[in-house]
């Protein structure tokens, strides 16, 4: 016997006795996509906690992006060392929240002075924010030591698999970082923006041409009986062509030079092959200047707002699951 759950418009196929198992046995396997945009991605925190708190959703494989790789390794960093069970879970949401509110935040104060500085001296913003690259780069380099502490909970085979993306600073290629490379030099790298931050080992953000905002899962984690859960930073367009990540060239890409709403191309394509594709988005797409927005009660202010929207886009999927019928 096996138990078929119906999530509009797909149907999900379960080994045993669904009705006269407890209800807490029965998981949906997970494939989270990690969409990047500096500290819009504080939103995305807030937004992946109703789904990381469901006993019955188990994360097998992340994405991530430049942000979305950071909060993909918090994630990857606790699975690993604690499991999905009530008490990793628990972990897994205080971690994002700390990290956030802790460890990347700036104080009010320093935030204002700095919005005051762009305002009245946007040039010289620009000059001071080149020449303290290395600065910045050191600052999230600590920062990802503190709170993934060494590269064996990355590299672990427990927990979920982490993939990572980049692009070459040479040569313009994307790449796409497996588990058993995975390191917190490479999540720096992802998140790496030119003009902000230096190259990594010759890595840059992996949202730059090139590379991919969020990668799509590798296709042992993209099957019909996976939920792909795309947390996006960027406003899910009203159409878009649908188009490969990897096939974008710079006349596609908007002002930031960066693929955002470009990746909901590749989201549509997934849709079009039948995919189980669910995207988590915000109702409109962050600025530039909103992304650069770190102050303490900004980051509050977003992991709140994110939590509320995927509060309410969490309840949209378990309400979609109908009560499962068995078949012989």
């Amino acid at each position: 016997m096996v138990a078929v759950i119906e999530i509009a418009p797909h149907t999900f196929y379960c080994k045993g006795n669904f009705l006269k198992s407890k209800q807490s046995d029965f998981q949906f396997d997970v494939t989270l996509c990690l969409q990047g945009g500096g500290s819009a991605c504080a939103w995305q925190a807030g937004a992946l906690i109703p789904f990381i708190q469901n006993p019955h959703l188990k994360i097998n494989a992340i994405t991530g992006t430049s942000g979305g790789a950071l909060n993909g390794a918090l994630l990857k960093h606790v699975f690993a060392r604690h499991g999905q069970g009530e008490a990793g879970k628990q972990r897994a949401m205080d971690r994002l929240k700390d990290a956030w509110l802790n460890h990347i935040a700036i104080s009010d104060l320093t935030s204002n002075m700095v919005a005051i500085h762009k305002m009245m001296n946007p040039i010289g913003h620009e000059m001071m924010m080149l020449a303290n690259r290395g600065l910045f780069t050191q600052r999230l380099e600590k920062t990802l030591e503190t709170l993934l502490h060494n590269d064996s909970a990355l590299r672990s085979k427990e927990g979920p698999e982490l993939f990572v993306q980049t692009v070459d600073e040479m040569t313009g290629q994307g790449r796409l970082w497996t588990n058993g490379e995975m390191s917190r030099k490479l999540v720096l790298g992802s998140a790496a923006l030119p003009g902000s931050f230096h190259s990594v080992d010759g890595q840059i953000d992996g949202a730059c041409l090139g590379g991919a905002n969020p990668p799509t899962p590798p296709s042992k984690f993209l099957n019909k009986n996976t939920l792909v859960l795309y947390f996006m930073t960027s406003a899910e367009p009203d159409f878009i062509v649908p188009k490969k990540q990897s096939e974008l060239n710079a006349d596609d890409l908007g002002e930031d030079n960066l693929i955002l709403k470009q990746a909901y191309g590749e989201i549509a394509l997934l849709r079009q092959q039948g995919y189980n594709v669910h995207v988590i988005a915000p109702s409109d797409s962050f600025s530039k200047a909103e992304k650069g927005q770190t102050g303490h009660s900004v980051i509050q202010r977003r992991i709140n707002d994110g939590q509320a929207i995927g509060e309410d886009r969490h309840k949209d999927l378990v309400t979609s699951i109908t009560t499962p019928k068995l078949v012989a």
